[in-house]
């Protein structure tokens, strides 16, 4: 009985270890197809922008998919981000926010700067930053409306470099 125990201990660690490991990222470079938004703390306004930047993509029929960073990763996305996007009936990318880093920003066809990037990072990427973005913390709202109109513009361009343009890079 003792060894059936043992067991059962073993194979649900096993279990829950593959399930918290199918559910995170690794943290694998972003797609050259894709978008990474960068905050400072990675858990709420990048959270929120790729969310948006997911759902009006797929609703356009594009390739493009975006993913949330940090450059500094609190250890868990602001409540306010994930309430706010569920109320929009959206879901983050991510569980855990991830920290930036260099394949991140090589990986991507556009990385967008909602707080500074580390000007190590910057470097030979195409770096789109977006100022006044008021804090997810203090009004979801008011946030999630100053990033539409760039996220509609972000997709339009990328669209008509897809078609046939120039590459973006």
């Amino acid at each position: 009985m003792k060894r059936i125990r043992q067991v059962c201990i073993m194979v649900g660690a096993f279990a829950m270890c593959a399930l918290l490991a199918c559910g995170r990222d690794a943290g694998g470079p972003v797609p050259k197809q894709g978008v990474v938004f960068v905050c400072e703390h990675g858990g709420a306004k990048s959270v929120v922008a790729a969310a948006l930047f997911n759902a009006r993509a797929s609703a356009r029929k594009l390739p493009f998919k975006a993913e949330s960073r940090g450059v500094v990763p609190d250890p868990r996305l602001a409540p306010a981000a994930v309430a706010g996007l569920r109320a929009d009936g959206l879901s983050p990318d991510r569980e855990v926010p991830l920290r930036v880093g260099r394949a991140d920003v090589d990986g991507a066809k556009v990385v967008v700067a909602i707080d500074p990037l580390p000007p190590d990072l910057a470097k030979g990427a195409r770096v789109e930053t977006w100022d006044a973005i008021p804090p997810i913390s203090v009004d979801y709202a008011a946030s999630r409306d100053a990033m539409l109109p760039r996220i509609d513009a972000l997709l339009d361009e990328l669209a008509r470099a897809h078609v046939g343009g120039p590459d973006l890079n």
